[in-house]
């Protein structure tokens, strides 16, 4: 991309030329970097929708992602692989191990019932999660799509 002239509004100082010329400088060099990492960046979307599809086939780590995940039935969802979980409300929680290897240290492994769901992200919110508010510029507000 070839950038031809830089915004004048934002020049401060008396080298507005020379400020105008350094910003358009960086902005060459940003996109310099961001070509040399597109092909790094499609290869590993590739390698990720790969994963993606063993999944849905039954094959690759989360065989039950066909069942429940919205993404298969909705195509406006970021696919996305592995697939990122909501975690819901905790239900009761029981101990499952004990560890004391030292005595100023204590691990434990604490098993805890939750509800779940894969996330299915569409740029502006979850499909998942339709009670909560569309992100809207900085924050989070109600909005329509």
């Amino acid at each position: 991309m070839n950038i031809k002239s830089a915004p004048t509004s934002y020049a401060y100082g008396s080298n507005t030329a020379g400020n105008q010329r350094t910003k358009r400088e960086l902005i060459e060099k940003s996109l310099a970097h961001l070509d040399a990492l597109e092909p790094w960046l499609a290869e590993f979307k590739q390698e990720e929708l790969d994963h993606l599809e063993k999944s849905l086939a039954g094959s690759g780590g989360c065989s039950d992602l066909n069942e429940n995940w919205v993404g298969t039935k909705n195509p406006e969802v970021m696919k996305h692989f592995p697939p990122r979980l909501i975690v819901g409300a905790a239900g009761a929680e029981r101990e499952i191990h004990v560890w004391e290897d030292d005595p100023r240290v204590k691990v434990e492994l604490i098993e805890v019932d939750c509800d779940y769901a894969y996330s299915a992200p569409t740029g502006l919110f979850n499909v998942q999660v339709p009670h909560l508010a569309l992100k809207v510029g900085q924050g989070y507000g109600v909005g329509s799509t």
